[in-house]
């Protein structure tokens, strides 16, 4: 039989717990590197919203530039009315023409370069082809920005409010920018007037030939230049106007750059949280993979616990049979021992009356001597008296002994009544005598029988001495059965001893236990507040980022002033195109006028017309000045290249900033609709962390719960276990009981089996059966069997004991070998319990004021339950009525029946 000693259940239960503490310290590596992935992820996003702060704060700088440049606009629009009305009208007619020109040829090409991509060189058909590119990209990100597009109407209507301040103020200048371009249409409409008088009276030259006519047309000539001179002014502010809005663009132009930078990085930065998120998620299924395990663990625990449970269940409930049934078999014993004390005293009695009967039959046998004595001897004194009556007959004494005679006569009747009362108990002796003959005819045939049972009883002999040697195999069984239970007892004793020492390490266990929890308590306390505070400080963050949106909202109504201002530009250019048409008409007009004065000074005039000339108040110009004009009109013309050149870069520039003005209303839009999702995402994982503290909390009461009812499970097992004890106790004293019962009886037995020895041994046949009527007389009321029936019975029972005793053994075995793997087990989880929470107290004693994060909790383990006991079925309950005693027949049949076998 196989034990296992306390030694190697602790170094089972020492492997268990290091086991459950290696488990609990991957578990607590695994959360560490998922709060070290949340805490890097949070300071990403940190690092983000101090990213989008600056870029806030160069916006709000930008705009405030921006405002100021309106401002200053609209001073230079106010100066440019004052300065108009002031302007000076004694520039030359002939040199405005001539700058007139130039400028038109200027615009001509800039319109032949905008309508005919052809004359453009590669580089610009490059930025053409990547404009183009760029422009399909946009239309692809705007798809997409729809959708986001309906998250930030909510924030629109918040913008819009701000913004319709800076609306009004663009209208503002709109409309004066209308009204210059009305009042330049008007003077324009002045011009066409003018050129018609000029037309007219170059038609009265014509026709006239007359100087006055000419010294006229030349006047109004001179007025019409002024006015162009104005109008010249007017063009070159707004040109510098121009300017002003391509350094503008520029400026945007470069901010787009820098913030095409930032989205480079916010991309990257977008990328690392994604595959942050996507470690999160494969950490998260993991967890998910290993709780669903330990579920599956706790149930399959939980259904071993349930069917210990009912074992042990059916166990105690199979006791209690057995102990009633040895209770049963007790009060049978006593009944028998009872039975037996009866029997033994009937025996003593019969004993005690059959020595009275044998003292009586003795004595009657030595009075009949003695009267058969005394008969003989007064037959002598008759016969003597005779001879002597005859004597005296013959000598004729009769007179002595008449007298002597009568006295003869009255013993002689005393004697005779002596006779007849001697007669008669000899005729009752004789009675008696015939009736011991005919007992004595019948004894001989019995002894005859007898002789057939003196075969019976060597062969009764042999058997007896078989089944000595099988009974001495069995008290040597018993014996070894006697020495497994005290050893169980021992053991018994032993882990009575160690159970309470394992209490003992249970109560400590429990205190580190509830210690741990205040501890686990306090810091997950500490860690909420934490976790509020972080939550309070997110939401903050994301007020800010809030904020952070309607600025960029703002900003994106600024685009939007910017797209109509450069669509307001496009028109101004077509405005200029029709304008230079115009011009370029009229100059062609006040050429051919310049080529008929030419053709005038040329022609040969009369002394006296040249006397009116030099008389009139008009003077003609000298060669020396028409040579000055020549050269002022180069550095003109020069001027007026460097312009057209700086106007093919502002309008380049122009270009640029559209594209980097739509590339920015893009990125605002990217970033707010990013921010939105940051925004879902901290809620989202606000609600988790509040979802994940609930669940804690519930998991920290139903362990409490748990633990409680475990804690009542254990007491109730430790009280099962005592009174197993007490059971074991009185099953110890009852078979003892038994075993003294069964002592008596075997030396009853053993006296019977001597007395029959004894009969045989006597002599004489008389002897025989007068200690064969002893027996008969005291075991008439014993039962008797048959002894083959007995020895048959005891073979098999014998035979059934030992089956029992082996499949017992087989099935306590058994029962080791499982609770030995059980051990073991329970061993290993508790080494990685212990090794787990060595590793949480070594993290917590090194963190200081880090976060200490708890793991999954699992289920406790289920109770364990003795399974050394043998179940119902192993123990082989016969519920039979006991059999009536049969009497005897013979007296070979003298051996006691076994109708049970007893179990221990």
């Amino acid at each position: 039989m196989k034990a296992q000693t306390p030694a190697s259940e602790l170094e089972d239960l020492r492997n268990r717990i290091a086991e459950l503490e290696n488990e609990n310290a991957q578990l607590l590596k695994e959360k560490e590197n998922t709060v070290a992935t949340l805490n890097s992820g949070m300071t990403a996003v940190q690092n983000r919203v101090d990213q989008l702060n600056e870029s806030y704060q160069k916006e709000v700088s930008e705009n405030q530039k921006k405002n100021e440049l309106i401002d200053e606009l609209k001073n230079k629009i106010s100066d440019l009315q004052q300065n108009t009305s002031a302007s000076n009208e004694a520039q030359a007619l002939t040199e405005e023409n001539k700058i007139l020109k130039n400028k038109v040829d200027a615009f001509s090409k800039m319109i032949e370069i905008l309508q005919n991509p052809s004359n453009v060189s590669p580089e610009i058909k490059e930025q053409q082809e990547t404009i183009h590119n760029l422009q399909n990209k946009i239309e692809e990100l705007k798809r997409t920005i729809n959708i986001n597009d309906l998250e930030i109407e909510e924030l629109k209507s918040i913008l819009n409010k701000s913004t319709s301040e800076k609306d009004e103020i663009i209208k503002d200048l709109k409309n004066q920018i209308h009204q210059k371009e009305f009042e330049i249409d008007s003077k324009n409409a002045e011009i066409d007037c003018k050129e018609e008088t000029i037309n007219s009276l170059n038609e009265q030259l014509k026709k006239d030939n007359s100087l006055q006519g000419f010294v006229e047309s030349l006047s109004q000539i001179n007025e019409h230049n002024e006015e162009k001179q104005q109008f010249e002014k007017e063009i070159k502010e707004k040109d510098s106007q121009i300017t002003n809005l391509s350094k503008l663009i520029s400026e945007k132009d470069t901010q787009i750059n820098f913030y095409k930078l930032q989205i480079t990085e916010k991309d990257e930065i977008i990328n690392q949280k994604s595959n942050a998120l996507t470690q999160k998620e494969s950490t998260t299924l993991s967890l998910e993979n290993q709780f669903q395990e330990n579920q599956k663990n706790v149930h399959e625990l939980n259904n071993r616990n349930n069917e210990l449970n009912e074992k042990i269940k059916e166990l105690n409930d199979n006791l209690e049979l057995v102990s009633q049934e040895i209770e049963k078999k007790n009060n049978y014993i006593s009944s028998i021992s009872e039975q037996l004390d009866e029997k033994n005293k009937s025996i003593d009695n019969l004993e005690d009356r059959l020595d009275e009967i044998l003292k009586k039959y003795n004595e009657t046998i030595d009075e009949n001597s003695k009267l058969h004595s005394q008969v003989e001897l007064m037959n002598d004194q008759i016969n003597s008296f005779k001879l002597q009556i005859e004597e005296v007959s013959a000598n004729d004494k009769t007179s002595a002994l008449a007298a002597e005679v009568e006295e003869l006569q009255g013993k002689i009747s005393t004697l005779d009544l002596q006779n007849e009362e001697s007669s008669a108990l000899i005729k009752r002796k004789d009675d008696q005598i015939e009736e011991l003959k005919s007992r004595q005819n019948q004894f001989i045939e019995q002894l005859k029988e007898s002789d057939k049972l003196a075969l019976d009883l060597d062969n009764l002999k042999v058997e007896l001495n078989s089944q000595k040697k099988l009974l001495e195999q069995v008290e040597k069984e018993k014996s070894q059965i006697l020495d497994d239970f005290q050893y169980l007892k021992s053991e018994n004793a032993k882990l009575t001893s160690e159970k309470d020492y394992l209490e003992e390490e249970k109560i400590k266990l429990t205190n580190l236990l509830s210690e741990c929890e205040d501890k686990i308590n306090h810091d997950l306390e500490e860690e909420c507040s934490q976790l509020i505070l972080h939550i309070k400080e997110l939401e903050s963050k994301v007020s800010e980022l809030q904020q952070q949106l309607s600025e960029l909202s703002i900003v994106k109504g600024q685009n939007n002033v910017f797209e109509e201002e450069l669509k307001s530009a496009k028109l101004m250019i077509e405005t200029y195109k029709q304008l230079n048409d115009i011009l370029q008409n009229k100059l062609d007009q006040a050429d051919f006028q310049n080529k008929e004065i030419a053709k005038f000074n040329m022609t040969p005039v009369s002394p006296v017309q040249r006397c009116t000339i030099s008389c009139s108040p008009v003077k003609l110009l000298d060669q020396t000045d028409i040579n000055i004009d020549s050269e002022a009109l180069i550095k003109e013309n020069q001027l007026l290249k460097k312009d057209i050149e700086k106007w093919k870069q502002a309008t380049h520039v122009l270009k640029n900033t559209v594209e980097s003005a739509k590339e920015e209303r893009d990125f605002y839009q990217s970033e707010c609709g990013k921010l939105n999702s940051s925004i879902i995402t901290l809620q989202y994982d606000l609600n988790k962390l509040q979802k994940e503290i609930s669940t804690i909390t519930k998991e920290r009461e139903e362990l409490k719960e748990k633990f409680s009812s475990i804690q009542e499970l254990y007491q109730k097992e430790i009280k099962s276990q005592k009174e197993s004890i007490v059971e074991s106790e009185n099953l110890v004293q009852k078979i003892s009981f038994s075993q003294r019962a069964y002592d008596e009886l075997k030396i009853q037995y053993n006296q019977f089996v001597q007395q029959l020895s004894k009969l045989l041994q006597k002599d004489t046949e008389q002897e025989i059966i007068f200690s064969v009527i002893h027996l008969l007389d005291s075991s008439r009321s014993m039962p008797i069997i048959n002894s083959n029936l007995a020895a048959q019975k005891l073979q098999s029972f014998a035979i059934a004991h030992l089956s029992n005793m082996d499949s017992f053994l087989q099935k306590l075995n058994s029962r080791a070998k499982t609770i030995e793997l059980s051990f073991s087990k329970i061993d290993k989880k508790l080494r990685l319990t212990s090794q787990k929470m060595n590793d949480i107290k070594k993290n917590h004693h090194k963190g200081g004021n880090t976060l200490f994060y708890t793991t999954e909790k699992k289920r406790p383990l289920g109770l364990l339950k003795n399974n050394i006991l043998p179940s119902p079925q192993s123990i082989p309950i016969k519920k039979q009525r006991h059999a009536p005693r049969e009497y005897p027949s013979n007296i070979g049949n003298i051996t006691p029946k076994v109708n049970h076998p007893i179990y221990i």
